[in-house]
């Protein structure tokens, strides 16, 4: 279901676990011993061969010590796979590194407004034309949490899949918000202009790859261009080898990877098609130059 949502002085924030229907390649289910995958083994379970649109819970993903095998989630299945991300996004702390973020010293206080019409909308899927109860768009959307904020007030808010207000969950590329506010801060505070080469911050990338010559404004844009396909379906793309390097996908056999990030990005190639600023690709190691730059 594909839905457009226009707003004005409005935001709404919907985390999910993407999941479809029926999941074919769940029957499949590979076990993995830290982080190197093993053979296959398959196990069929009529719950994860067919999910619908059931919560984790539903589902009794890692219920039980231990939890069936075909019910387990680790870093095999746990990132890009359905229906297991409906447990794993709400868990990646128990499935990968990660770092705490200190929250403010002084907390915002938003105040809860609730408009109760938000929970009467219909929504028409575009491509059969009914329409939905929002509770029914929520949940086939695989949604975990869902809050509209209106000015300064919170007008809608409602979790499902075990999620609750205190909850981490995955946030995904909404990350990429927050590593563009914190470079335009740099901007604001004088420590670099979007006019200013990438390389002249860090040389690293003067490779004449997809940085070197383009523009941090370019950067910020997604504009510079760069030979890197985002298809994770395809095991030789671009995507798929930075997560690999990056730890979130398992290193396939007879191929080499750079040992980090930091060597990953000045290796990428610009797009010869294309020059600098010509056209909008979005693609994700851009914003890590984006983080580069503001830390460097």
């Amino acid at each position: 279901m594909k839905t457009k949502l226009l707003s004005i002085g409005l935001i709404a924030i919907a985390l999910h676990a993407c999941s479809p229907g029926t999941n074919d390649n769940a029957k499949e289910v590979i076990n993995q011993t830290d982080m190197e995958a093993t053979k296959a083994d398959v196990v069929i379970d009529k719950d994860i061969a067919n999910p619908g649109f059931k919560t984790a819970e539903e589902l009794g993903l890692m219920v039980g010590f231990p939890p069936p095998e075909a019910k387990r989630v680790n870093r095999s299945n746990a990132l890009m796979a359905p229906p297991y991300n409906r447990w794993s996004y709400l868990n990646m702390r128990t499935l990968y590194p990660t770092a705490g973020i200190a929250a403010a010293e002084k907390a915002v206080n938003i105040d809860r407004e609730i408009d109760e019409n938000i929970s009467k909308l219909k929504i028409e899927n575009p491509e059969t034309g009914e329409k939905y109860d929002f509770d029914r768009f929520l949940k086939e959307t695989y949604s975990d949490a869902f809050v509209v904020v209106y000015k300064d007030k919170i007008v809608y808010e409602k979790y499902l899949n075990g999620m609750n207000a205190d909850h981490p969950h995955q946030m995904m590329s909404v990350t990429k918000s927050f590593a563009g506010l914190f470079g335009l801060m740099a901007v604001d505070d004088g420590k670099m202009k979007e006019s200013d080469l990438v390389t002249s911050i860090i040389p690293e990338l003067k490779t004449g790859g997809a940085f070197d010559g383009a523009t941090i404004k370019q950067v910020f844009n997604m504009t510079n261009s760069m030979d890197f396909s985002e298809d994770y379906a395809d095991p030789n793309s671009g995507i798929v080898h930075y997560g690999t390097v990056l730890g979130f996908m398992a290193p396939q056999e007879g191929k080499e990877y750079a040992n980090s990030i930091y060597e990953f990005l000045p290796s990428i190639k610009q797009e010869k098609k294309y020059a600098h600023g010509e056209i909008f690709n979005y693609q994700t190691p851009k914003t890590d130059v984006v983080n580069w730059l503001t830390n460097r």
